[in-house]
């Protein structure tokens, strides 16, 4: 494996955390927000949990987009170089 290579799994790596964490946080606050609510309202209604946690991960997909495509982008231009 040439040290190029290597710097572009390494690329990847990053630009594949730099996706998942924002995403993954996104939806465990608001896991966490919508039982929260749910076990002071008493609501017990599974469709709530999984609307709050769809609208999170939109919200975060629509304020991360831009970092999202600026890291895609410059993976794909180091790999076809």
């Amino acid at each position: 494996m040439t040290p190029e290579t290597l710097d572009l799994y390494l690329q990847a790596l990053r630009a594949l955390f730099l996706i998942v964490v924002p995403l993954v946080i996104g939806v465990c606050v608001g896991g966490i927000v919508s039982s929260v609510l749910q076990a002071l309202t008493f609501l017990n209604d599974q469709s709530i949990g999984y609307a709050s946690r769809l609208i999170a991960l939109a919200l975060v997909l629509y304020s991360f987009s831009g970092t999202f495509s600026q890291s895609l982008i410059g993976l794909m231009e180091r790999a076809l170089r």
